[in-house]
């Protein structure tokens, strides 16, 4: 698992997801359950066809929370709604997902894959693959320690990335007002 040893915290079931350089971007299309519902909320963007189903549904089997929901929905969610969802194993459509902000947004199922791609290709696209990683980096670090380290952490990083040939490239595009060419 390409995200393991990265960062400790890392080096868990489905938690091997925050280890990785490059974005995760889930497109649920239908039912989001269980096991299911994990692997999405592990993933750093969630897209969903209108009228997918997503819930715990361990509740509803006699299970606990499972692979760190409990950690991690109160994280993404909120506190009070990662409850209605971890106590209830209630279904949520797509709609009410995305108003939870447990989905970035939902589009027709025939569009789904195409407006995924479309908006990777759009806004990740020219941002470089070095900010990337940092970032991504950055955020499920982050988590796991206070302001003060982050912000030491953030300022190393911005040494490191200010030298580099991305930042150059990115000022001279900027300065050029044309995309930015990054490897």
């Amino acid at each position: 698992m390409p995200g393991y040893g990265v960062h400790p915290a890392f080096d868990a079931d489905f938690a091997w997801h925050f280890g990785l350089a490059k974005p995760v971007v889930a497109a649920i299309n239908g039912a989001a359950a269980g096991i299911g519902l994990v692997v999405a909320c592990f993933a750093d963007l969630r897209f969903a066809a209108a009228g997918s189903k997503l819930t715990t549904a361990y509740g509803k089997l006699g299970l606990p929370a499972e692979y760190g929901l409990s950690w991690l929905l109160p994280r993404m969610i909120g506190l009070g709604r990662a409850n209605d969802l971890l106590l209830t194993s209630r279904v949520v459509l797509a709609e009410e997902a995305r108003d939870l902000g447990l989905v970035n947004e939902v589009v027709a199922p025939d569009e789904l894959l195409p407006r995924v791609h479309g908006w990777i290709e759009e806004f990740l696209g020219p941002v470089a693959r070095s900010s990337l990683a940092a970032a991504k980096r950055q955020v499920y670090t982050d988590l796991h320690r206070d302001a003060a380290s982050a912000i030491d952490e953030a300022t190393r990083l911005l040494d490191v990335h200010t030298a580099g040939p991305d930042y150059a490239e990115g000022v001279a595009a900027l300065t050029q007002r044309r995309p930015p060419n990054f490897p």
